[in-house]
């Protein structure tokens, strides 16, 4: 048996609750020292976990063809494990772009008795959904999100979601993909991401502009509108472009926040303050945002900046 095929067949003894003398001997020709000793302990050569991660190194290693790596996933006996190897090996074929093989990968899910979905290919789907996403491509997108299962695990799907619509939005712009959240798939509630992922990519007075002029925004939270701004002036700054006017707006905004909303655990002013000081190149700029912090830690961020523009 070569490697693949022993990780394989100590799975399977796992499974099948095998001799203990058997597994550690399989072991020694398939694990290093330190892994071996650990394994050898207790009952831990019965953690099918270690094996597993074991089989998708011995993959990652090995130049194997795509059938022959899935006949020898597809005979593992344990569902759980099966399963975390088809999605390595899904992973892998989109990260190629070979789509045609990984559909065929997703057909082996259906043989899976894993109860996380009434459709055990709703597994695969997911991660095949997260490919287009990741591509921005809508019709397949919409098409496969059909088969989603979208009302269980709803956070994962919401995860995509915003995959899809920050991709979309960087790849064809503000009028396409307002049209896209205009779709029930969508909706209002992807706007912030889309426009957080536009201000790696438009100017300042170009989003301005956009919140203040285009209709689909007029239902969109003032403080958000704000949220977007300071991140667009920080990636401008970022980048040497930095403008008085601009942080002079911005900072009165930032300071007309309600000092009781937070953003985590810690105030949405003291966010806004730190990206508005922390790339500028004038020091009373620095102080003054540094001033209106309250959090101790946050204020460390710009006294960093404050000592370099003192040297």
């Amino acid at each position: 048996m070569n490697k693949i095929q022993k990780s394989i067949f100590g799975l399977n003894l796992i499974y099948d609750k095998g001799s203990k003398d058997e597994l550690l001997s399989l072991a020694k020709g398939l694990f290093d020292e330190s892994e071996l000793k650990s394994i050898s302990l207790f009952d831990n050569c019965y953690s099918s976990l270690t094996w597993n991660n074991n089989l998708k190194k011995q993959f990652d290693d090995n130049t194997i063809s795509f059938e022959n790596r899935l006949d020898y996933v597809t005979s593992i006996n344990d569902h759980i494990i099966r399963m975390h190897q088809l999605n390595y090996l899904l992973r892998a074929l989109l990260t190629n772009n070979e789509v045609i093989e990984a559909l065929k990968t997703l057909e082996k899910y259906s043989e899976l008795e894993v109860r996380i979905f009434d459709n055990p290919k709703v597994i695969g789907y997911r991660l095949l959904l997260e490919y287009y996403a990741e591509i921005s491509d809508y019709e397949k997108f919409i098409e496969l999100i059909k088969q989603c299962e979208i009302s269980k695990e709803k956070n994962q799907i919401q995860r995509i979601k915003n995959i899809f619509i920050a991709n979309f939005a960087l790849k064809f712009g503000i009028e396409k993909v307002i049209k896209v959240l205009n779709t029930k798939v969508f909706g209002e509630k992807y706007i912030y991401c889309a426009l957080i992922a536009l201000t790696k990519q438009v100017d300042y007075m170009t989003m301005k502009n956009l919140l203040a002029n285009n209709t689909f925004f007029n239902t969109f939270d003032s403080n958000n509108k704000t949220q977007i701004l300071v991140e667009t002036f920080e990636n401008a700054a970022k980048n040497q472009n930095f403008s008085d006017l601009n942080f002079e707006e911005l900072y009165e905004k930032v300071l007309s926040i309600d000092p009781k909303i937070k953003a985590g655990v810690v105030r949405l002013k003291d966010i806004l303050f730190v990206k508005l000081g922390q790339y500028s190149t004038k020091l009373d700029y620095v102080i003054r945002c540094k001033k209106e912090i309250t959090s101790n830690e946050m204020k460390k961020e710009l006294s960093i900046v404050e000592q370099q523009l003192k040297k």
